[in-house]
């Protein structure tokens, strides 16, 4: 018994079906395949964006720190070559220039977030000041200077954790005041003839 072949219209109505399932699948695998593409650039360039944002964040920490730190340390030279001026002045004349009414009373002017020049003609103790015979350059500091005889008692401010001893000698205390973020909070800087090379800071961040 001869069996017959399968007619042409069957053979395409058996394979038709079969063909689109696997086009169908094909064009879901692409659509998968650009969808998790497209998830992916867009993870990466938000990964990009963080970086990006964060190193600019550390430059400018690091950066801050540093002026910081290299402020700071001009202060200290500033208050040391400052306390060496007056010292040299009592070797000389035998006792130290009381130059400020008190230690907000600010040579060469208030303190701010901008450099400034250390001598200023108008300020009404400049006299005084240049007396000391100190020079220096543009700096970030201001200074107040009291002074006085054995006699005198030393005047403390309240944001001077420290005590002096009563005098028995001439005597001077040098204070510098910065404020490097200008926020109106000073670091202040404190020597004296009463711990001579020792440099005392309050906020010195500021």
């Amino acid at each position: 018994m001869k069996s017959s072949a399968p007619s042409p219209v069957l053979l395409s109505m058996a394979i038709r079906p079969t063909s689109s399932r696997c086009a169908q699948a094909f064009s879901r695998v692409r659509r998968s395949s650009r969808t998790q593409l497209g998830f992916t650039l867009i993870e990466l360039m938000v990964v990009v964006a963080i970086v990006g944002v964060m190193a600019a964040l550390a430059m400018f920490g690091i950066s801050k720190v540093t002026s910081s730190g290299k402020a700071r340390a001009d202060a200290d030279n500033a208050m040391l070559g400052m306390a060496a001026a007056i010292r040299a002045y009592y070797d000389r004349n035998r006792g130290y220039l009381d130059c400020s009414s008190g230690y907000d009373d600010f040579y060469p002017r208030k303190p701010d977030a901008t450099k400034h020049l250390f001598t200023d003609s108008t300020h009404s103790a400049n006299a005084c000041w240049s007396l000391y015979g100190f020079r220096m350059g543009p700096t970030y500091m201001s200074f107040a200077v009291r002074a006085g005889t054995a006699t005198d008692t030393p005047p403390i401010p309240g944001w001077l954790t420290t005590t002096y001893p009563k005098p028995k000698a001439p005597w001077f205390v040098l204070v510098g005041t910065m404020d490097l973020d200008g926020d109106g909070v000073y670091g202040r800087f404190v020597t004296s003839s009463f711990s001579p090379g020792v440099i005392q800071r309050t906020n010195e961040g500021e």
